[in-house]
């Protein structure tokens, strides 16, 4: 739970949130990993989703996964910026 005591006065953006998240580390060889999380607004109604993961593929490569979305964003909440900003991100890495 993500709370400022300031209430409305408060220049977060995440001010009486809720936050839930979740790592899944699977320990196997390749090192997969996947990061979820999700932050609740109780008050605009909106929410922010994330997720991020990787694993390795043999000894010189790495596929990663990074999103983010902003869903229901009111136009009274400090993230209405923001409302437009969702992303994916594909990368695969060479180590030499």
């Amino acid at each position: 739970y993500l709370y400022d005591t300031r209430g409305e006065e408060a220049l977060t953006a995440f001010q009486n949130d809720v936050m839930l998240g979740c790592r899944l580390a699977f320990n196997d060889a390749p090192g997969t990993e996947l990061l979820l999380g999700a932050i609740f607004d109780t008050r605009h109604d909106t929410r922010l989703y994330s997720l991020e993961g990787s694993r390795r593929i043999g000894a010189q490569w790495k596929i990663s996964i990074e999103a983010r979305a902003y869903v229901a964003v009111a136009p009274n909440d400090p993230l209405y910026s923001l409302r437009n900003d969702d992303y994916l991100q594909f990368e695969l890495a060479r180590y030499f």
